[in-house]
C-alpha cells in the first residue's frame, strides 16, 4: 500500500455574475390590464368600489413616483463626485434661496406690520386733532361764552347744553352721547400709554369716522371728522387704506380671517372704482402702483354715533403700498443718515458675499479633488480586477485620500508579489507532481511473484518527494531468486528524489550482472560520492533464493531486518553493523539465514522507528519488535496474508503518533513465504 495522492482537482467557478433578466412582456401585459380595469371601475362611478379603486390608484401613483425619485437619486448619486456636489448643493446652495425666501417673507410681513403701524399712527393723529378741537371749543364756550367754529374744514363741531344739541351739523346726534365722553377720556389715557386706538364710530348712513366729546358742567362739545376717513388716513400714512366693516354692503368680495378672538376683513384692491384712485394717489407721490405690499389690521369694534351701540364687531384696515413707499418712510430724508444706513447694510452684505464666494470656490476645488482621487481609485481598482497588477496611482495628496492611495499601491504591490509567488509555486507544484510521478514509477508496480511468496508494502513520504526507496528485482526468469532492496537517502525533496532514481538505475544494472552484494554496495558508494553535495544513503540488500530457501542480507548502515519464524513463533531482529553509502569507511555487514515456508521478512526505514508521539517520545526498536510479535502471533494462528502484518505494524505506529505528522519518510516491506501445497504457512518441520 502506498500513499499515491493524485493531482488535486481544481474546482471550477463561474466567472462574473449572471445579467439580470429583462422584465417579461407578460408582466407588463398584466399590469396594463390591471390599470385598465381599475380606470374602468373609476369611470363607472360605482358607489363604494370606484372610490376605493381611485384611492388605490392614487397610492399606486405616489409609490411609483417615489420609486422613480429614489431610482433617479441612486443613479445620480452613484458617483462620489455627484454625491459630494449634491451634498454641497443641499448644505451650501439650497439654504441661500430658502433664507432669501424666508427673508422676503419676513420683510413682507414686517412691511405689512409697518404699514398697519403707519395707519394706527395716522388715525391717532386725526383723532388727536379732533380731540384738540373739541377741548378748545369746550373751554371757549364754558369760560368765554363763545362758540367758535372749527379751524379745520374736515372737522365739524356740535354744541350741547343740558344734553341737547343746540348748534352744529345735523349729522351729529340730537342727544348728548355720554358713551363718547367716556371713550374720549379712556382714549386719551390709552394714547398716553400707547395701548389703545381711538373709538371708531358710524354715522347713520354707515360712514366711518372718529369723534371726541368734551363737557364742562352742562355744556358740552362734540368734534368729529366729517370727511373720508380712509383717504385722510392714506394721505398721512403715505399708503392706500381701505376701511372695511364686516356687514358693509359693498364688501361682497371681502375675505374674513379669524384667529382666536381676533377677526380681520380683507378688502381686495382690484375694484374698478379703486384702481384709478390708487394710481392717481401714488402717482402724486412719484411712486409706482405695482407690486403692492399688503398689510392687515383690526381697528376694533364700530359704534353707533348716537347711542354707542355696537354696529359691527370689527373694522378692518387693508393697507396697500409699494416697496418704494415703505423704504421712503423707513429711511431718513437726511443724506448723511441714509449714507450711513446703506453703508451699514452694504458693507456687511459685501463681506458676507465675498466669504460665500471664497467658500464656494474652496468647495468646488475640494469636490473636484475628492472626485478625481476617488475616480483614480475606482479606475485603478477596475484595472486590478481585470488582472493588471502593475497598476499604480500617482500620489500627490498629503491627506487621508493620499494615504489611501499609498495603501492601494502597497496593496497592489503585495498582490502582484503574491500572484507571482503563487504562479511560481504552481509551477513548482507542477514540477513536483512530475517528480512524484517519476518517484512512483521508481517503486515496484507488480508485487506478485508466484505462489511461493506474497509481498505487501507501505510508502509514506514526509515531503512532496521522499528520500526512501524500495525495490524487488527478479534475478532469473523463473523468479526463484529475488533481490530485495530498501534504502534511505539523506534529505528530502527533489535532490533526494533524483539520487533515489540514480540508485535504482545503478542497482538494477548491478544485480542483474550477478555481482556480489558487497561489490554492488561499493559501486553504489561511488555513485553517491559522485555528486557535488555530500550525502549519505543507508541501504539493505537481500538476495533471496526460493529454491534453497536461503536469504543473504547485506546492510549498509540501515535499520535492522526482522525475521519472523513461523515454526517457533519468534521475531528475530537481525542487526548488521555497517557504514552508510558515501561515508568514510566502506564496511558492510552481511548474514545468511534460512527462510522456511511460512516465515516472513520485514524491512523498514527509520521513519517508522523514530515516529514521535505528541510528547516527543519515539516509537523505538523495542516497540517495533513488540508490535511485530503481537501481529505475528495473531496472524500465524490464522494463516493470514502479509498485508495484515503490514497493516498491524502501520496501525501501531499511527496509534503511537497520535496524529503527529511524520518527520521522516516511512517505508515498510513485508515478504512472507507460502506453503505451495496449501497456499498458506507450511506445517511445522524441524529446522536445522
Amino acid at each position: 500500500m502506498s500513499d499515491d495522492g493524485g493531482p488535486s482537482a481544481r474546482g471550477s467557478t463561474a466567472e462574473g455574475s449572471a445579467a439580470p433578466r429583462p422584465a417579461s412582456w407578460r408582466s407588463f401585459a398584466v399590469a396594463g390590464i390591471f390599470v385598465a380595469a381599475a380606470l374602468l371601475i373609476v369611470f363607472l362611478r360605482l358607489p363604494v368600489l370606484s372610490r376605493l379603486v381611485e384611492i388605490g390608484l392614487w397610492l399606486l401613483a405616489l409609490v411609483a413616483a417615489g420609486w422613480l425619485v429614489v431610482a433617479a437619486l441612486r443613479r445620480l448619486l452613484w458617483s462620489v463626485g455627484n454625491r459630494l456636489a449634491f451634498s454641497y448643493f443641499l448644505l451650501g446652495v439650497l439654504p441661500i434661496p430658502m433664507v432669501l425666501l424666508l427673508a422676503l417673507v419676513g420683510a413682507y410681513l414686517l412691511s405689512g406690520f409697518f404699514l398697519t403701524h403707519q395707519v394706527r399712527s395716522a388715525l391717532a393723529s386725526i383723532h388727536g386733532e379732533v380731540a384738540t378741537v373739541a377741548t378748545l371749543a369746550s373751554d371757549a364756550w364754558a369760560f368765554e361764552e363763545v362758540r367758535p367754529s372749527s379751524p379745520f374744514a374736515d372737522i365739524s363741531i356740535a354744541y350741547y347744553e343740558d344734553g341737547v344739541r343746540i348748534e352744529g351739523s345735523h349729522t351729529a346726534p340730537e342727544a348728548w352721547p355720554t358713551w363718547l365722553e367716556e371713550e374720549t377720556v379712556a382714549s386719551a389715557r390709552g394714547a398716553a400709554l400707547r395701548s389703545r386706538l381711538p373709538p371708531i364710530v358710524a354715522f347713520e348712513d354707515g360712514a366711518i369716522t372718529v369723534a371726541a366729546a368734551q363737557r364742562v358742567g352742562e355744556r358740552g362739545v362734540i368734534a368729529y371728522f366729517d370727511s373720508d376717513l380712509a383717504r385722510a388716513t392714506a394721505r398721512r400714512a403715505a399708503a392706500w387704506v381701505e376701511l372695511t366693516r364686516k356687514d358693509d354692503p359693498g364688501s361682497e368680495a371681502a375675505t374674513t380671517f379669524q384667529i382666536g378672538d381676533n377677526q380681520w376683513t380683507f378688502q381686495p384692491l382690484r375694484r374698478a372704482e379703486a384702481r384709478g384712485s390708487i394710481d392717481e394717489f401714488f402717482g402724486e407721490r412719484d411712486l409706482p402702483a405695482r407690486r403692492l405690499i399688503i398689510g392687515l389690521d383690526s381697528l376694533g369694534p364700530l359704534f353707533a354715533f348716537a347711542d354707542g351701540a355696537m354696529v359691527s364687531a370689527n373694522v378692518s384696515a387693508t393697507v396697500f403700498a409699494p416697496p418704494a413707499a415703505i423704504l421712503r418712510n423707513l429711511f431718513s430724508n437726511s443724506r448723511e443718515v441714509d449714507t450711513v444706513g446703506w453703508a451699514a447694510f452694504i458693507v456687511p452684505a459685501f463681506l458676507l458675499f465675498d466669504l460665500y464666494v471664497v467658500a464656494a470656490v474652496m468647495a468646488v476645488f475640494l469636490i473636484a479633488g475628492l472626485s478625481r482621487a476617488v475616480n483614480q481609485l475606482s479606475t485603478a481598482t477596475s484595472r486590478v480586477q481585470e488582472g493588471d497588477f502593475d497598476t499604480r496611482i500617482e500620489v500627490r495628496r498629503r491627506d487621508q485620500l493620499g494615504a489611501l492611495q499609498t495603501t492601494f499601491n502597497q496593496m497592489t504591490e503585495n498582490l502582484q508579489r503574491a500572484v507571482a509567488e503563487a504562479t511560481q509555486k504552481e509551477l513548482i507544484d507542477k514540477e513536483l507532481e512530475i517528480a512524484r510521478d517519476l518517484q512512483r514509477s521508481l517503486l515496484p508496480v507488480q508485487l506478485h511473484f508466484g505462489e511461493r511468496i506474497e509481498v505487501a508494502s507501505f510508502f509514506e513520504p514526509s515531503a512532496a518527494i521522499g528520500g526512501d526507496y524500495y525495490d524487488i528485482v527478479p534475478l532469473d526468469e523463473g523468479r526463484s531468486r529475488l533481490a530485495i532492496a530498501i534504502a534511505d537517502v539523506s534529505g528530502h525533496g527533489l535532490p533526494a528524489g533524483l539520487r533515489t532514481a540514480m540508485l535504482k538505475a545503478g542497482l538494477e544494472i548491478l544485480v542483474r550482472e550477478r555481482k556480489a552484494t558487497e561489490d554492488i554496495f561499493h559501486a553504489l558508494d561511488r555513485i553517491v560520492r559522485s555528486g557535488t553535495e555530500r550525502t549519505f544513503v543507508t541501504a539493505t540488500l537481500t538476495i533471496l533464493d526460493l529454491g534453497t530457501r536461503a536469504a543473504t542480507i547485506t546492510n549498509a548502515g540501515h535499520c535492522p531486518t526482522y525475521h519472523l519464524d513461523a515454526l517457533r513463533g519468534e521475531v528475530t531482529e537481525i542487526v548488521l553493523p555497517g557504514t552508510p553509502l558515501g561515508a568514510l569507511r566502506q564496511r558492510y555487514g552481511e548474514q545468511r539465514i534460512d527462510f522456511a515456508p511460512g516465515d516472513a521478512l520485514v524491512w523498514l526505514s527509520d521513519g517508522l522507528i523514530e515516529a514521535e508521539n505528541p510528547h516527543g517520545d519515539v516509537f523505538g526498536y523495542d516497540r517495533t519488535v513488540a508490535a511485530l510479535e503481537g501481529a505475528w502471533s495473531a496472524v500465524s494462528e490464522r494463516s493470514t496474508s502479509s498485508a495484515e502484518l503490514r497493516d498491524a505494524m502501520v496501525d501501531a505506529v499511527r496509534e503511537w503518533s497520535g496524529g503527529v505528522p511524520p518527520q521522516d519518510d516511512r517505508t515498510l516491506v513485508v515478504l512472507r513465504s507460502l506453503d505451495p501445497r496449501r497456499g498458506g504457512p507450511a506445517e511445522e518441520v524441524d529446522r536445522p
